[in-house]
């Protein structure tokens, strides 16, 4: 019987320490690519998705949604990744919530997961509206021209949050 040689293999104890050594090992090589509607190709390096989930961890962690449960309920994007792993990244519980389902079905999913706040695109807006109310925060995926936080914003508002030297814990 032949032997094979062993790969060397990088174990990582905390999610984010995954995404940062992704990024250092890949830097500007492409992490996630994508078509837009109108058939142009969008690409993300490593150390760009690295900048982004901590950027917008680093605001979710300002608005008190570390440890909380985060509803995401929005097709596939790359907006849905990135909520997905700032989520992870800063210790909150990620519910992906399956948007195949009836209106009754998402709303009662929302409701049995204890949802602290909810990301959404503007498809499930009227759904995410009718379960958050006035109570939960709820957040946008995509374009929006109402008054709620856009993740592009959140990630915007983390990285100018932490230029002036706002002192969060990044390390959940």
């Amino acid at each position: 019987m032949k032997k094979y040689p062993l790969n060397e293999v990088v174990y990582y104890s905390r999610f984010c320490d995954l995404i940062d050594g992704l990024a250092d090992q890949y830097g500007e090589r492409p992490a996630i690519s994508w078509f837009t509607r109108k058939q142009e190709k969008q690409t993300v390096s490593f150390n760009q998705l690295r900048e982004d989930v901590y950027h917008l961890q680093a605001e979710m962690i300002r608005r008190g949604l570390a440890g909380k449960h985060l509803a995401i309920v929005s097709e596939n994007s790359y907006e849905w990744l990135l909520v997905y792993f700032a989520a992870t990244y800063c210790g909150s519980v990620a519910i992906c919530v399956d948007i195949e389902q009836s209106e009754e079905t998402i709303l009662q999913m929302l409701e049995t997961a204890d949802t602290d706040a909810v990301f959404h695109s503007s498809a499930y807006r009227d759904i995410c509206s009718k379960f958050a109310g006035e109570t939960v925060p709820t957040f946008m995926m995509g374009v929006d021209t109402s008054d709620r936080p856009t993740v592009q914003e959140m990630i915007a508002f983390g990285k100018a949050a932490l230029a002036e030297g706002q002192q969060l814990d990044l390390r959940q």
